[in-house]
């Protein structure tokens, strides 16, 4: 954000009618491809706040608090990327360049430009403290999730993830199994191509694989005849939304997934269908030779 801002008042070089100017394309051209595009990118800054239900057994009057720090990582992390991309675009040296292709990478030229190569090298030591900071929250969430479903006996080893230390109360082998995982997956980069590529693009699309199950779970529910109580509710306008939530994240998902670089390996053209059908597929897998909601019902049963 003081980034953004410094850009906007100190390196302004462009007027706001950058955001509908079509240069030298004219107006007969389709962007609504671009535009799919480009949604792509805001799409990623969309996700996030569902680490806020993830730890939501430790935080006090979770039914009102959760649903309100969801809401406000929404607001506040999408208005920073927005004021962000905003006050690059201003600060653009050059437009024809960045959408000829010439200028490759717009964004380090556009920070270089304005700030020299001392105050580029702070920006990117910032952005690797938000990364630092958003890893050890993702992580934190992921055990928290790791640490529910062993506790209801529903993954594997689960009598081993299902324990809280004494001292902290956090899932200590839950937060070491989030650790070790991730650093199997990423250090196999090392060895084979556009790895690294094909995670973070899985990455992005699974969340939001993993988003429309929920939300067609509650709506499916809300078909039977489910009406949501607690604290927080709807009311009566959440069918609605739970409809629309359903469609955006079906468009949203088509969109991530849709191949774009006939060039490129399939491996990286079809990265997300391929990595996202790997995953649903050993999940199911595990469900029906593991059938864990029967074994949880059993248990209960005795």
């Amino acid at each position: 954000m003081p980034g953004g801002g410094y850009l906007l008042f100190f390196a302004k070089v462009n007027s706001i009618s950058i955001l509908w100017n079509t240069f030298s394309f004219g107006s007969v051209v389709d962007y609504f491809p671009a535009f799919l595009a480009s949604s792509v990118a805001a799409m990623f800054c969309y996700y996030g706040f569902e680490a806020c239900g993830d730890v939501a057994e430790e935080t006090p009057n979770a039914s009102s608090a959760i649903p309100k720090s969801m809401r406000m990582t929404i607001y506040i992390g999408g208005g920073a990327a927005i004021f962000i991309c905003l006050a690059l675009l201003l600060a653009l040296p050059n437009v024809e360049k960045a959408i000829s292709g010439e200028d490759s990478d717009p964004v380090t030229t556009t920070l270089t430009t304005a700030m020299g190569m001392t105050g580029y090298r702070l920006v990117i030591v910032v952005v690797m403290i938000s990364f630092l900071s958003c890893l050890l929250s993702l992580q934190a969430a992921a055990s928290r999730l790791l640490f529910s479903f062993a506790r209801d006996g529903m993954i594997f080893g689960s009598q081993y993830l299902n324990h809280l230390s004494k001292k902290g109360k956090v899932p200590t082998k839950a937060l070491i199994i989030t650790g070790i995982i991730p650093i199997i997956i990423t250090s196999i980069g090392h060895w084979l191509q556009d790895t690294v590529t094909t995670i973070i693009s899985f990455a992005s699309c699974g969340i939001y694989v993993a988003f429309q199950m929920v939300v067609f779970g509650a709506l499916y529910a809300r078909f039977k005849g489910w009406k949501p109580q607690g604290s927080f509710t709807l009311g009566k306008y959440g069918y609605g939304i739970n409809v629309i939530a359903f469609v955006y994240g079906i468009i949203a998902v088509s969109n991530m997934v849709w191949p774009r670089s006939p060039d490129e390996p399939w491996f990286i053209n079809y990265g997300m269908i391929f990595t996202s059908l790997v995953v649903v597929t050993t999940g199911l897998f595990y469900l029906f030779l593991a059938k864990p909601h029967i074994r949880k019902k059993y248990a209960k049963s005795i």
